[in-house]
């Protein structure tokens, strides 16, 4: 009888095992689900942060009044914003090219309208320019130096460098 006694007791020592396992098991995943939903909660209260961010930046960009503890950081961005587009003008002119204002295109310097949108582009008032000329013969520009016109192939007369309106070429 004793024998069965200990595998009664074995039997039972196993079956609340079983049952404080299941248990902790059905803690574990309820406590997972939780965690879950914090989660995806604390994801929306992201969401909604850089859209308060944005909405103070507007009201700065707008001339609202704001917070002053905000105020810093939008003098900031405006400061990055500055630094970004100094960098991409930097850009522009190694590749030697500019923007259409309208459709947002890379144009070539001498073009007049863009080839996507058909905008007007503004000429500057004012070219300097240095190291190229302009051939007698087919009115192309060349290179300050040349004896001979990369156009036309005219003989052209040396000439120091010229400032010239970019009007009167």
């Amino acid at each position: 009888m004793a024998l069965i006694d200990k595998l009664s007791k074995i039997a039972k020592s196993f079956s609340d095992e079983a049952a404080n396992a299941a248990k902790k098991s059905g803690e574990l995943i309820e406590i997972t689900k939780l965690n879950h939903t914090i989660s995806n909660e604390e994801d929306k209260i992201n969401a909604i942060l850089p859209k308060m961010g944005n909405i103070s930046y507007q009201k700065f960009k707008n001339g609202e009044n704001i917070d002053p503890d905000l105020l810093n950081y939008c003098n900031r961005i405006e400061e990055i914003k500055s630094t970004i587009a100094s960098l991409k003008q930097k850009i522009l002119e190694i590749k030697n090219v500019r923007i259409c204002q309208p459709c947002g295109s890379e144009l070539g310097l001498d073009i007049t309208f863009c080839p996507k949108c058909g905008a007007k582009q503004d000429t500057p008032e004012t070219t300097i320019i240095e190291d190229m000329k302009t051939c007698p013969n087919c009115a192309a520009r060349v290179p300050l130096g040349s004896a001979f016109c990369t156009s036309c192939g005219a003989k052209i007369l040396l000439l120091k460098s010229l400032n010239i309106p970019a009007r009167e070429l």
